[in-house]
């Protein structure tokens, strides 16, 4: 587990993410999805997760909101904030969220897999009330049972709009081998640095994030 800031943070990170997908979402109108794809693709969700006080301390969820769009180059009116006592139920799906990626230590980007943003704010009746750990469970138990070999490299070629042959012909990767990986009959991690190198290029992330990780339990 891989907790990389303080527990005494916890509280305001929540607020401030809650705050931050009910600010999208109805105040500016984005679907809660699309901005925590543009909060991972911005690099403000890295920024999130290791606790950067800049991004914790320093900016309100709607101030965060804005920087994502600016980063992202989206052009989307900046809307007044909206006030605590209206917050809704998409208030409490950022909150919850940014519990569980402190909890698990999983980075954003690997929790949408399972886990969009959609799924958990239809989980508000009946998890809203009850203690964080339930929903922790229950997201653990999802993770399981949607993790195969290949899915991460398939979302993160979906995300970059790219066909298997796009990707394949920018990367210089075999089409036939992106097939497989994506079908699980061969596994990525046993691809070479090279072609790890230029799929991670292509897609514009890490190497390691093209890499099924096995959900053991010491990956909890």
């Amino acid at each position: 587990m891989n907790r990389l800031y303080d527990k005494k943070y916890l509280e305001i990170a929540q607020d401030s993410l809650g705050e931050a997908v009910d600010y999208a979402v109805n105040a500016i109108g984005m679907e809660g999805d699309f901005f925590l794809k543009q909060m991972i693709r911005s690099g403000y969700a890295e920024l999130f997760e290791q606790g950067d006080p800049r991004v914790l301390f320093g900016m309100s969820g709607s101030e965060l909101v804005d920087h994502i769009l600016m980063e992202c180059g989206l052009d989307l009116p900046s809307q007044s904030p909206l006030d605590s006592e209206s917050y809704s139920s998409w208030y409490w799906a950022g909150w919850i969220l940014a519990y569980y990626q402190w909890e698990s230590g999983l980075p954003f980007s690997r929790i949408r897999e399972f886990l969009p943003l959609e799924d958990i704010v239809m989980m508000y009746h009946p998890l809203h009330e009850a203690p964080e750990n339930k929903f922790v469970e229950t997201a653990e138990n999802l993770r399981r049972t949607t993790f195969r070999r290949g899915a991460r490299l398939k979302r993160l070629r979906e995300d970059s709009g790219f066909s298997q042959r796009q990707l394949s012909e920018r990367s210089g990767v075999g089409l036939r081998a992106i097939q497989q990986y994506e079908q699980g009959a061969k596994r990525i991690e046993q691809a070479s640095a090279g072609t790890l190198y230029a799929l991670s290029r292509t897609l514009h992330c890490h190497m390691e994030d093209l890499l099924d990780l096995p959900m053991e339990s010491s990956d909890l």
